[in-house]
């Protein structure tokens, strides 16, 4: 009986260890879990937002994250396709409390965006260059964390702007920081828009340094709230 517990332990083990791979330079799992909350308030003692992320490798060699957004007044569910290098390539959005239901997808220098937004019917085309678009800059600046690169640029589109705006990133240093009760290894990273509005708009990023994941989002001014790793799940 021993033995045939150590079989399938081994069995189990060496099962878990081909479900992750190296792939353009990141060890990822083959299908990935997270659990995020948005923190407000003094001290950041509440909870305003729980975010559940689900993350699957395709055959493609993109990414597809899934991601529920739960607040007590509206819940908001996503899908995102990411391209080897973090850059994101199609996007849908719907919340029946926002009446909105959206669709975009980056072709060429161009953003594609149709369904409804707030009620309203949108069927929009916006232009940017050849910089990597990035819809969600939580996941897609895994890639660059992992990279040899120190900083990137890139655009963004807030859903309540309908325009694209060019951010950068820029790598702080290895530091280690303390997420939800656990101490991480990350690579911090600040944030920023460019030009005057950098004044105005500027976070820290950390990503836990071993696999590019995400942990924590700060606000150097304290309006901005906190987004922390709350739980994760590999290998579902």
């Amino acid at each position: 009986m021993a033995a045939n517990r150590m079989k399938t332990k081994s069995a189990v083990l060496f099962i878990s260890i081909l479900g992750i791979f190296l792939y353009g330079g990141r060890v990822i799992a083959l299908e990935q879990s997270l659990v995020y909350e948005f923190r407000a308030g003094k001290d950041y003692a509440e909870t305003d937002q729980r975010q559940y992320v689900q993350i699957e490798d395709l055959p493609s060699g993109e990414q597809l994250f899934k991601r529920k957004v739960k607040a007590d007044d509206y819940t908001e569910n996503e899908r995102f396709v990411l391209g080897p290098e973090g850059e994101t390539r199609s996007w849908q959005l719907s919340c029946s409390a926002k009446d909105t239901d959206y669709s975009g997808e980056r072709k060429g220098d161009e953003l594609f965006i149709k369904g409804i937004i707030k009620g309203e019917e949108v069927d929009r085309k916006i232009a940017i260059d050849e910089k990597p678009f990035y819809y969600e800059p939580k996941f897609n600046l895994s890639s660059f964390v992992l990279s040899d690169a120190k900083e990137i640029r890139f655009w963004i589109m807030p859903i309540e702007k309908l325009k694209a705006y060019p951010m950068k990133a820029r790598k702080m240093g290895e530091v280690t920081t303390n997420v939800n009760g656990q101490d991480f290894k990350a690579v911090k990273i600040y944030y920023a828009a460019t030009g005057i509005a950098e004044k105005f708009y500027h976070r820290l990023y950390y990503f836990r340094k071993s696999d590019g994941v995400f942990v924590k989002k700060e606000d150097p001014g304290g309006s901005g709230g906190t987004t922390i790793l709350v739980s994760e799940d590999a290998l579902q």
